[in-house]
């Protein structure tokens, strides 16, 4: 026989009454109340599950509720009746010793960490490569809008140097069997200086500042095949999505292009402050490469660009130029000498 002490509330009042459980093994319990006595089956009652030492409460159907403290009887009295719960106890067991708590947090740190050193990256890319090419465009089109009003002005180059290296462009472009859209703009980069960047939707803008730095075109076109890696490996997007990890899941799951437009917003402040992993800027070089290489432009050509912009740069550089959002110079330059 199984007895409890505790107190009793009748379901009409706050009053508390001292009281006992006695339970025999039947499968039924009875409550001592002052107003009489309260039978029930031990599988009509709602007992709270154990937290700590917190007293625990068995409501019966009829509204009324016994209170006790005295958690080991209860635990004997759900063991007793079958209605032991496992992973209950095993909660408890976790909450109570502090060496398994350490662990769980341990782990969970850990969860957590791979979840956003891998799990987000994934499923960006997976998000990425499943949009459709028109969600890109809308991305790239409202970035633009928005950095031409808080960063760039008109370009001032002659429209001689512009039309040219836009002929270049779309030569660069016309082989490729994708479904972005390209084009090439250009605009007085003013705080982010020499400078290129690369829309999800196939726009690139390159600044006034790199172009007057560039001392051949083909410097200028290496780099614009580095931007068009970007955009072939959608790396602009998956970091869009990577940094706007709540859109991501609910595209990820509805497959709602609507809330991954609305991340349109966020879009210019990750272009210009997030710096391309070395994933990315290795996949962006390789393509640049392997562009120079199929048509016979010397690597040199992108390794003295980036050496220039690295001059100009140096340690008390302030503004945002092209090296400081694509890191890993020396070894990015090296990729280029070896082969």
């Amino acid at each position: 026989m199984i007895e409890i002490e505790g107190t009793y509330f009748d379901g009409h009042s706050s009053t508390p009454h001292r009281s006992r459980l006695i339970y025999d093994g039947s499968g039924t319990f009875t409550i001592r109340a002052p107003d009489g006595d309260r039978t029930a089956p031990v599988t009509d009652v709602l007992i709270s599950d154990r937290l700590a030492n917190a007293p625990r409460v068995l409501r019966l159907t009829d509204g009324s509720c016994f209170e006790t403290r005295d958690n080991d009887s209860v635990d004997r009295l759900l063991l007793d009746s079958g209605r032991s719960r496992w992973p209950a106890r095993g909660v408890h067991l976790l909450e109570s010793r502090w060496r398994y708590v350490l662990l769980v947090a341990i782990l969970t740190i850990g969860v957590v960490w791979f979840w956003i050193e891998r799990g987000i990256p994934a499923l960006a890319d997976h998000v990425a490569k499943a949009l459709p090419a028109s969600t890109s465009a809308a991305l790239g089109d409202q970035s633009m809008k928005v950095l031409d009003e808080i960063l760039f002005t008109a370009s001032e180059l002659p429209q001689q140097t512009q039309s040219r290296m836009r002929a270049r462009f779309r030569d660069m472009v016309a082989t490729l069997r994708s479904p972005f859209n390209y084009r090439l703009e250009f605009r007085q980069g003013n705080a982010i200086g020499a400078n290129a960047l690369a829309l999800p939707s196939g726009l690139i803008v390159m600044t006034d500042e790199l172009v007057r730095l560039s001392e051949h075109d083909e410097e200028l076109l290496a780099i614009l095949a580095h931007e068009i890696g970007h955009v072939e490996h959608r790396h602009s997007l998956r970091m869009i999505l990577q940094n706007s990890a709540v859109a991501l899941v609910i595209a990820s799951v509805t497959g709602d292009i609507f809330s991954i437009t609305a991340t349109a917003a966020t879009v210019p402040t990750i272009l210009i402050q997030t710096k391309f992993s070395r994933e990315f800027e290795t996949e962006a070089d390789r393509f640049s490469r392997d562009y120079m290489h199929r048509h016979g432009i010397p690597l040199e050509r992108f390794v003295t660009i980036l050496r220039r912009l690295h001059d100009q740069s140096g340690p008390q550089s302030t503004t945002l130029d092209f090296l400081s959002t694509h890191p890993h110079v020396k070894d990015r330059i090296q990729l280029f000498e070896k082969n």
